[in-house]
């Protein structure tokens, strides 16, 4: 599994689920964030939800890839456990027809 968001690439160890949607173009992704990858992983997130039209590419667990431009959408962290920090999203392809 691959996730490489604008130039940030989601360290493998950290990814649970990449998942292509066809036709849609959507991604949904997520994982688990260890105490000492925490800040770079998450900050990194965060600050890419934040752009508009950011290039990506995303390889599932089958080796199906795709790439092209996303918005990072529904960006979620689940902080109960403050070691182990859960994360979701999608990515959504604001050009694709």
């Amino acid at each position: 599994m691959k996730l490489r968001i604008g130039n940030y690439e989601v360290p493998e160890k950290c990814l649970r689920y990449v998942i292509l949607y066809g036709e849609s173009g959507t991604i949904s992704f997520g994982g688990i964030i260890v105490e000492e990858q925490n800040s770079p992983t998450k900050s990194n997130l965060i600050r890419l939800a934040e752009e508009k039209a950011v290039g990506f590419e995303a390889i599932d667990r089958n080796g199906l890839g795709t790439e092209g431009f996303c918005n990072v959408k529904h960006l979620k962290f689940d902080e109960r456990n403050p070691s182990i920090v859960k994360f979701s999203g999608q990515l959504f392809r604001p050009f694709h027809g």
